[in-house]
Protein backbone atom coordinates (compact mmCIF):
# COMPACT_ATOMS: atom_id res chain seq x y z
CA UNK A 1 0.00 0.00 0.00
CA UNK A 2 2.68 2.45 1.05
CA UNK A 3 4.67 1.79 -2.13
CA UNK A 4 1.74 2.96 -4.27
CA UNK A 5 1.14 6.33 -2.58
CA UNK A 6 3.90 8.23 -4.41
CA UNK A 7 2.44 7.07 -7.75
CA UNK A 8 -1.05 8.24 -6.76
CA UNK A 9 0.33 11.59 -5.71
CA UNK A 10 2.18 11.93 -8.99
CA UNK A 11 -0.95 11.00 -10.86
CA UNK A 12 -2.93 13.64 -8.98
CA UNK A 13 -0.27 16.22 -9.76
CA UNK A 14 -0.34 15.29 -13.43
CA UNK A 15 -4.13 15.55 -13.53
CA UNK A 16 -3.98 18.91 -11.83
CA UNK A 17 -1.42 20.09 -14.36
CA UNK A 18 -3.61 18.89 -17.23
CA UNK A 19 -6.57 20.71 -15.73
CA UNK A 20 -4.57 23.94 -15.57
CA UNK A 21 -3.47 23.47 -19.17
CA UNK A 22 -7.11 22.88 -20.22
CA UNK A 23 -8.21 26.03 -18.42
CA UNK A 24 -5.50 28.09 -20.07
CA UNK A 25 -6.41 26.71 -23.49
CA UNK A 26 -10.11 27.39 -22.99
CA UNK A 27 -9.42 31.02 -22.08
CA UNK A 28 -7.02 31.31 -25.04
CA UNK A 29 -6.08 34.63 -26.55
CA UNK A 30 -8.58 37.25 -27.79
CA UNK A 31 -7.65 36.39 -31.38
CA UNK A 32 -8.77 32.79 -30.84
CA UNK A 33 -12.18 33.76 -29.51
CA UNK A 34 -15.14 34.37 -31.80
CA UNK A 35 -15.53 38.09 -32.45
CA UNK A 36 -18.93 39.69 -31.92
CA UNK A 37 -20.34 40.76 -35.31
CA UNK A 38 -20.43 44.48 -35.92
CA UNK A 39 -23.73 46.20 -36.65
CA UNK A 40 -22.72 46.53 -40.31
CA UNK A 41 -22.01 42.79 -40.44
CA UNK A 42 -25.35 42.00 -38.82
CA UNK A 43 -27.12 44.09 -41.47
CA UNK A 44 -25.33 42.25 -44.30
CA UNK A 45 -26.81 38.86 -45.31
CA UNK A 46 -24.41 35.92 -45.27
CA UNK A 47 -25.00 32.27 -46.29
CA UNK A 48 -26.32 29.83 -43.75
CA UNK A 49 -24.20 26.79 -42.85
CA UNK A 50 -24.86 23.55 -41.02
CA UNK A 51 -23.12 25.03 -37.98
CA UNK A 52 -25.13 28.27 -38.03
CA UNK A 53 -28.60 26.72 -38.29
CA UNK A 54 -30.07 27.89 -34.98
CA UNK A 55 -33.45 26.21 -35.13
CA UNK A 56 -35.79 26.97 -32.20
CA UNK A 57 -35.83 24.31 -29.49
CA UNK A 58 -33.04 22.49 -31.39
CA UNK A 59 -35.48 21.33 -34.09
CA UNK A 60 -37.82 22.86 -36.63
CA UNK A 61 -37.46 25.46 -39.41
CA UNK A 62 -35.47 28.67 -39.08
CA UNK A 63 -34.76 31.51 -41.50
CA UNK A 64 -31.48 33.37 -41.05
CA UNK A 65 -32.11 36.10 -43.60
CA UNK A 66 -33.80 36.72 -46.94
CA UNK A 67 -31.40 34.34 -48.69
CA UNK A 68 -30.80 31.54 -46.19
CA UNK A 69 -33.08 29.13 -44.33
CA UNK A 70 -32.75 25.75 -42.66
CA UNK A 71 -34.57 22.94 -40.90
CA UNK A 72 -33.31 20.68 -38.13
CA UNK A 73 -35.14 17.43 -37.45
CA UNK A 74 -34.65 13.95 -36.08
CA UNK A 75 -35.35 10.95 -38.28
CA UNK A 76 -36.93 8.09 -36.35
CA UNK A 77 -37.62 4.79 -38.12
CA UNK A 78 -39.19 1.58 -36.83
CA UNK A 79 -39.55 -1.63 -38.89
CA UNK A 80 -41.73 -4.62 -38.00
CA UNK A 81 -40.99 -8.29 -38.61
CA UNK A 82 -44.19 -8.79 -40.63
CA UNK A 83 -47.14 -6.77 -41.95
CA UNK A 84 -49.55 -8.01 -39.26
CA UNK A 85 -50.55 -5.72 -36.41
CA UNK A 86 -49.23 -8.08 -33.75
CA UNK A 87 -45.72 -8.41 -35.20
CA UNK A 88 -42.77 -7.29 -33.16
CA UNK A 89 -40.29 -4.57 -34.06
CA UNK A 90 -37.19 -6.09 -35.63
CA UNK A 91 -35.18 -2.97 -36.42
CA UNK A 92 -34.93 0.74 -35.59
CA UNK A 93 -32.88 3.71 -36.72
CA UNK A 94 -32.56 7.33 -35.72
CA UNK A 95 -30.41 10.18 -37.00
CA UNK A 96 -30.11 13.94 -36.86
CA UNK A 97 -30.83 15.72 -40.14
CA UNK A 98 -30.13 19.34 -41.05
CA UNK A 99 -31.24 20.86 -44.34
CA UNK A 100 -29.94 24.28 -45.40
CA UNK A 101 -31.09 26.34 -48.38
CA UNK A 102 -29.04 29.23 -49.76
CA UNK A 103 -30.21 31.41 -52.62
CA UNK A 104 -27.20 32.02 -54.85
CA UNK A 105 -26.19 35.69 -55.47
CA UNK A 106 -26.71 36.95 -58.99
CA UNK A 107 -28.85 33.97 -60.01
CA UNK A 108 -32.29 32.37 -59.71
CA UNK A 109 -30.77 29.30 -58.09
CA UNK A 110 -30.98 27.68 -54.67
CA UNK A 111 -28.31 25.40 -53.27
CA UNK A 112 -29.80 22.84 -50.90
CA UNK A 113 -27.55 20.97 -48.50
CA UNK A 114 -28.43 17.93 -46.40
CA UNK A 115 -26.45 16.68 -43.42
CA UNK A 116 -27.37 13.33 -41.87
CA UNK A 117 -25.43 11.96 -38.91
CA UNK A 118 -25.54 10.81 -35.33
CA UNK A 119 -26.95 7.41 -36.32
CA UNK A 120 -28.23 5.07 -33.65
CA UNK A 121 -29.46 1.88 -35.32
CA UNK A 122 -29.50 -1.90 -35.31
CA UNK A 123 -30.42 -2.07 -39.01
CA UNK A 124 -27.92 -3.40 -41.57
CA UNK A 125 -25.42 -0.75 -42.71
CA UNK A 126 -26.67 -1.36 -46.25
CA UNK A 127 -30.12 0.07 -45.39
CA UNK A 128 -30.73 2.99 -47.76
CA UNK A 129 -32.13 6.28 -46.51
CA UNK A 130 -33.02 9.14 -48.83
CA UNK A 131 -34.11 12.75 -49.01
CA UNK A 132 -36.31 14.22 -51.72
CA UNK A 133 -36.62 17.86 -52.75
CA UNK A 134 -39.74 19.04 -54.59
CA UNK A 135 -39.87 22.36 -56.43
CA UNK A 136 -43.16 23.62 -57.87
CA UNK A 137 -44.54 27.01 -59.02
CA UNK A 138 -47.14 28.59 -56.77
CA UNK A 139 -49.21 29.58 -59.79
CA UNK A 140 -49.65 27.40 -62.86
CA UNK A 141 -51.22 30.00 -65.16
CA UNK A 142 -47.85 31.48 -66.21
CA UNK A 143 -44.59 29.95 -67.39
CA UNK A 144 -43.01 29.48 -63.93
CA UNK A 145 -41.25 26.17 -63.49
CA UNK A 146 -38.20 24.63 -61.83
CA UNK A 147 -35.45 23.05 -63.90
CA UNK A 148 -36.16 19.87 -61.93
CA UNK A 149 -39.51 19.17 -60.31
CA UNK A 150 -37.74 16.88 -57.84
CA UNK A 151 -34.24 15.84 -56.84
CA UNK A 152 -33.50 12.76 -54.75
CA UNK A 153 -30.46 11.67 -52.79
CA UNK A 154 -30.34 8.05 -51.53
CA UNK A 155 -27.43 6.45 -49.70
CA UNK A 156 -26.82 3.53 -47.38
CA UNK A 157 -26.28 4.16 -43.68
CA UNK A 158 -22.62 3.26 -44.22
CA UNK A 159 -22.35 5.84 -47.00
CA UNK A 160 -24.01 8.53 -44.87
CA UNK A 161 -21.53 7.78 -42.10
CA UNK A 162 -18.65 8.19 -44.54
CA UNK A 163 -20.00 11.33 -46.23
CA UNK A 164 -22.70 13.02 -44.17
CA UNK A 165 -23.12 16.15 -46.36
CA UNK A 166 -24.80 16.28 -49.76
CA UNK A 167 -25.64 19.32 -51.94
CA UNK A 168 -28.06 19.90 -54.81
CA UNK A 169 -28.68 23.03 -56.90
CA UNK A 170 -32.05 23.89 -58.44
CA UNK A 171 -32.95 26.73 -60.83
CA UNK A 172 -36.19 28.74 -60.84
CA UNK A 173 -37.34 29.62 -64.35
CA UNK A 174 -40.26 31.34 -66.06
CA UNK A 175 -42.59 33.94 -64.60
CA UNK A 176 -46.09 34.44 -63.28
CA UNK A 177 -48.67 36.35 -65.27
CA UNK A 178 -48.84 40.04 -64.28
CA UNK A 179 -51.21 40.79 -61.42
CA UNK A 180 -53.61 43.51 -62.65
CA UNK A 181 -54.23 44.54 -59.06
CA UNK A 182 -50.60 45.67 -58.74
CA UNK A 183 -49.25 48.99 -60.06
CA UNK A 184 -47.28 48.91 -63.32
CA UNK A 185 -43.95 49.32 -61.52
CA UNK A 186 -44.44 46.12 -59.51
CA UNK A 187 -45.76 44.27 -62.56
CA UNK A 188 -42.50 45.18 -64.30
CA UNK A 189 -40.57 43.38 -61.55
CA UNK A 190 -42.12 40.07 -62.71
CA UNK A 191 -42.48 38.69 -59.22
CA UNK A 192 -42.90 34.92 -59.39
CA UNK A 193 -43.54 32.45 -56.57
CA UNK A 194 -42.26 28.91 -56.02
CA UNK A 195 -42.47 26.38 -53.20
CA UNK A 196 -39.62 24.15 -52.04
CA UNK A 197 -40.42 21.13 -49.90
CA UNK A 198 -38.29 18.37 -48.39
CA UNK A 199 -39.08 14.89 -47.14
CA UNK A 200 -37.14 11.82 -46.01
CA UNK A 201 -37.75 8.13 -46.68
CA UNK A 202 -36.29 4.67 -46.10
CA UNK A 203 -36.10 2.20 -48.97
CA UNK A 204 -37.82 -1.08 -48.08
CA UNK A 205 -39.38 -4.08 -49.86
CA UNK A 206 -43.06 -3.83 -50.85
CA UNK A 207 -45.42 -4.86 -48.07
CA UNK A 208 -43.04 -3.87 -45.28
CA UNK A 209 -44.77 -2.52 -42.21
CA UNK A 210 -42.89 0.42 -40.75
CA UNK A 211 -43.18 3.80 -39.06
CA UNK A 212 -41.15 6.83 -40.11
CA UNK A 213 -41.21 10.09 -38.20
CA UNK A 214 -39.48 13.10 -39.76
CA UNK A 215 -39.81 16.85 -39.84
CA UNK A 216 -40.75 17.47 -43.45
CA UNK A 217 -40.96 21.18 -44.25
CA UNK A 218 -41.57 23.62 -47.07
CA UNK A 219 -40.55 27.20 -47.90
CA UNK A 220 -41.93 29.81 -50.23
CA UNK A 221 -39.54 31.58 -52.59
CA UNK A 222 -40.18 34.70 -54.67
CA UNK A 223 -38.06 35.57 -57.72
CA UNK A 224 -37.98 38.75 -59.84
CA UNK A 225 -35.89 40.81 -62.28
CA UNK A 226 -35.25 43.76 -59.95
CA UNK A 227 -31.47 43.36 -59.91
CA UNK A 228 -31.41 43.72 -63.68
CA UNK A 229 -33.71 46.76 -63.57
CA UNK A 230 -32.08 48.67 -60.71
CA UNK A 231 -29.52 47.03 -58.37
CA UNK A 232 -29.66 50.04 -56.05
CA UNK A 233 -33.28 49.04 -55.31
CA UNK A 234 -32.71 45.29 -54.81
CA UNK A 235 -29.68 43.06 -55.29
CA UNK A 236 -28.01 39.88 -54.07
CA UNK A 237 -29.84 36.82 -55.34
CA UNK A 238 -32.68 37.23 -57.82
CA UNK A 239 -34.93 35.38 -55.38
CA UNK A 240 -35.73 35.80 -51.69
CA UNK A 241 -37.45 34.00 -48.84
CA UNK A 242 -40.44 35.87 -47.30
CA UNK A 243 -38.49 36.69 -44.14
CA UNK A 244 -38.95 39.87 -42.06
CA UNK A 245 -35.31 40.54 -41.26
CA UNK A 246 -33.81 43.05 -38.77
CA UNK A 247 -32.25 46.42 -39.53
CA UNK A 248 -29.87 47.06 -36.63
CA UNK A 249 -29.36 50.68 -35.56
CA UNK A 250 -26.25 51.47 -33.51
CA UNK A 251 -26.78 54.09 -30.78
CA UNK A 252 -23.05 54.07 -29.97
CA UNK A 253 -21.95 54.98 -33.49
CA UNK A 254 -21.07 58.69 -33.54
CA UNK A 255 -21.92 58.93 -37.24
CA UNK A 256 -25.65 58.35 -36.62
CA UNK A 257 -26.01 58.47 -32.83
CA UNK A 258 -28.60 61.27 -32.75
CA UNK A 259 -30.87 59.55 -35.26
CA UNK A 260 -30.44 56.18 -33.55
CA UNK A 261 -31.43 57.73 -30.23
CA UNK A 262 -34.61 59.10 -31.82
CA UNK A 263 -35.49 55.61 -33.04
CA UNK A 264 -34.76 54.11 -29.64
CA UNK A 265 -36.68 56.76 -27.68
CA UNK A 266 -39.70 56.22 -29.89
CA UNK A 267 -39.61 52.45 -29.57
CA UNK A 268 -39.33 52.45 -25.76
CA UNK A 269 -41.87 55.26 -25.35
CA UNK A 270 -39.42 57.69 -23.77
CA UNK A 271 -40.70 60.93 -22.25
CA UNK A 272 -38.26 62.65 -24.62
CA UNK A 273 -40.25 61.45 -27.62
CA UNK A 274 -42.35 63.92 -29.60
CA UNK A 275 -45.23 63.84 -30.38
CA UNK A 276 -45.82 62.35 -26.90
CA UNK A 277 -46.45 58.63 -26.63
CA UNK A 278 -48.53 56.62 -24.19
CA UNK A 279 -52.27 56.40 -23.82
CA UNK A 280 -52.38 53.82 -26.58
CA UNK A 281 -50.05 55.62 -28.99
CA UNK A 282 -46.98 53.57 -29.89
CA UNK A 283 -44.22 53.28 -32.49
CA UNK A 284 -44.35 50.26 -34.86
CA UNK A 285 -41.32 48.50 -36.29
CA UNK A 286 -39.87 46.86 -33.17
CA UNK A 287 -40.00 43.02 -32.94
CA UNK A 288 -41.47 43.20 -29.44
CA UNK A 289 -39.72 42.07 -26.27
CA UNK A 290 -39.81 43.10 -22.63
CA UNK A 291 -43.57 43.47 -22.36
CA UNK A 292 -44.01 45.37 -25.63
CA UNK A 293 -45.16 42.41 -27.72
CA UNK A 294 -48.55 44.09 -28.27
CA UNK A 295 -46.75 46.66 -30.43
CA UNK A 296 -45.30 43.98 -32.66
CA UNK A 297 -45.90 45.35 -36.15
CA UNK A 298 -43.18 45.46 -38.80
CA UNK A 299 -42.46 48.35 -41.11
CA UNK A 300 -43.40 48.03 -44.78
CA UNK A 301 -41.17 49.46 -47.47
CA UNK A 302 -42.75 52.05 -49.75
CA UNK A 303 -40.58 52.64 -52.79
CA UNK A 304 -42.71 53.70 -55.75
CA UNK A 305 -45.31 55.94 -54.06
CA UNK A 306 -43.21 59.09 -53.78
CA UNK A 307 -46.29 61.22 -53.16
CA UNK A 308 -46.93 59.35 -49.89
CA UNK A 309 -43.26 59.70 -48.96
CA UNK A 310 -43.50 63.46 -49.47
CA UNK A 311 -46.71 63.58 -47.43
CA UNK A 312 -44.91 61.83 -44.57
CA UNK A 313 -42.06 64.35 -44.87
CA UNK A 314 -44.47 67.29 -44.70
CA UNK A 315 -46.19 65.96 -41.55
CA UNK A 316 -42.82 65.36 -39.91
CA UNK A 317 -41.46 68.83 -40.70
CA UNK A 318 -44.66 70.52 -39.54
CA UNK A 319 -44.32 68.65 -36.22
CA UNK A 320 -40.73 69.85 -35.84
CA UNK A 321 -41.85 73.44 -36.41
CA UNK A 322 -44.67 73.06 -33.88
CA UNK A 323 -42.34 71.74 -31.16
CA UNK A 324 -39.01 73.49 -31.84
CA UNK A 325 -40.05 76.52 -33.88
CA UNK A 326 -39.26 77.55 -37.45
CA UNK A 327 -35.54 77.84 -36.73
CA UNK A 328 -35.07 74.20 -35.74
CA UNK A 329 -32.76 73.72 -38.73
CA UNK A 330 -30.18 76.06 -37.22
CA UNK A 331 -27.76 74.09 -35.11
CA UNK A 332 -26.18 75.76 -32.06
CA UNK A 333 -22.51 76.34 -32.78
CA UNK A 334 -22.99 76.07 -36.54
CA UNK A 335 -24.18 73.45 -38.95
CA UNK A 336 -27.72 72.44 -39.87
CA UNK A 337 -30.40 70.15 -38.56
CA UNK A 338 -32.95 68.13 -40.42
CA UNK A 339 -36.27 66.89 -39.05
CA UNK A 340 -35.56 63.19 -38.49
CA UNK A 341 -38.62 60.94 -38.38
CA UNK A 342 -39.38 57.39 -37.37
CA UNK A 343 -40.97 55.35 -38.90
CA UNK A 344 -39.04 56.43 -41.97
CA UNK A 345 -40.68 58.42 -44.75
CA UNK A 346 -40.26 55.57 -47.23
CA UNK A 347 -42.54 53.24 -45.27
CA UNK A 348 -46.30 52.86 -45.28
CA UNK A 349 -46.19 53.64 -41.57
CA UNK A 350 -44.40 57.01 -41.98
CA UNK A 351 -45.52 60.21 -40.25
CA UNK A 352 -49.25 60.78 -40.70
CA UNK A 353 -51.71 63.03 -38.83
CA UNK A 354 -53.04 61.36 -35.71
CA UNK A 355 -56.65 60.34 -35.72
CA UNK A 356 -59.02 60.10 -32.77
CA UNK A 357 -58.27 56.43 -32.03
CA UNK A 358 -54.86 55.72 -30.42
CA UNK A 359 -52.59 53.30 -32.26
CA UNK A 360 -49.36 53.29 -34.25
CA UNK A 361 -47.85 56.74 -34.74
CA UNK A 362 -44.52 58.51 -35.32
CA UNK A 363 -41.83 60.56 -33.57
CA UNK A 364 -39.65 63.41 -34.82
CA UNK A 365 -36.63 65.40 -33.62
CA UNK A 366 -34.12 67.87 -35.11
CA UNK A 367 -30.80 66.06 -35.59
CA UNK A 368 -27.62 66.92 -37.46
CA UNK A 369 -28.21 66.68 -41.21
CA UNK A 370 -25.17 64.46 -41.79
CA UNK A 371 -26.23 62.18 -38.91
CA UNK A 372 -29.67 61.49 -40.32
CA UNK A 373 -28.36 61.14 -43.86
CA UNK A 374 -25.90 58.51 -42.62
CA UNK A 375 -28.71 56.48 -41.07
CA UNK A 376 -30.81 56.71 -44.24
CA UNK A 377 -27.83 55.66 -46.37
CA UNK A 378 -27.29 52.61 -44.17
CA UNK A 379 -31.00 51.83 -44.37
CA UNK A 380 -30.95 52.01 -48.18
CA UNK A 381 -27.93 49.69 -48.30
CA UNK A 382 -29.65 47.25 -45.95
CA UNK A 383 -32.87 47.21 -47.98
CA UNK A 384 -31.06 46.68 -51.28
CA UNK A 385 -28.62 44.06 -49.92
CA UNK A 386 -31.50 42.08 -48.39
CA UNK A 387 -33.70 42.36 -51.51
CA UNK A 388 -36.51 44.02 -49.55
CA UNK A 389 -38.84 45.40 -52.21
CA UNK A 390 -41.89 47.65 -52.23
CA UNK A 391 -44.48 46.06 -49.95
CA UNK A 392 -41.98 43.85 -48.10
CA UNK A 393 -41.69 44.14 -44.32
CA UNK A 394 -38.76 44.43 -41.94
CA UNK A 395 -37.99 45.20 -38.29
CA UNK A 396 -35.79 47.86 -36.68
CA UNK A 397 -33.68 46.91 -33.69
CA UNK A 398 -31.58 49.49 -31.76
CA UNK A 399 -28.42 48.12 -30.13
CA UNK A 400 -25.63 49.37 -27.85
Amino acid sequence: MHSRRPMNAARKLALATLALVSISLSVATPAAQAATPTVAERNTPTPITFDTCYAPNATGPWTKNRFGSCTKTRLSYKRYACPDAGCAVDGTASAFVTTISNLVPGTRQVQVGHQMGGFYTDLPETTRIGLSIQCVPQNTSGTAQCDRASATIVKSIAEWRTQMNEFTTLTFAGEDLPDPAQPPEIQAEKRTGYTLSYRMFVEEPPGTRSELTTGASSFGVRCDVVRQLDPSYGRGADCAFPHETYFYVDRADALNAESARLVSDGIVGSSAAYPPLGGGWFIPGYPGVGGREVWRRPLTRQYYDTASQQAHRTVAENSCVTRWGPDYQQRPGGGTNVCAAFPFDATRQGASPRGSTPGPTYVVRPVATADYQELLTRLQTFLADNHILDGDSYWVYPVN
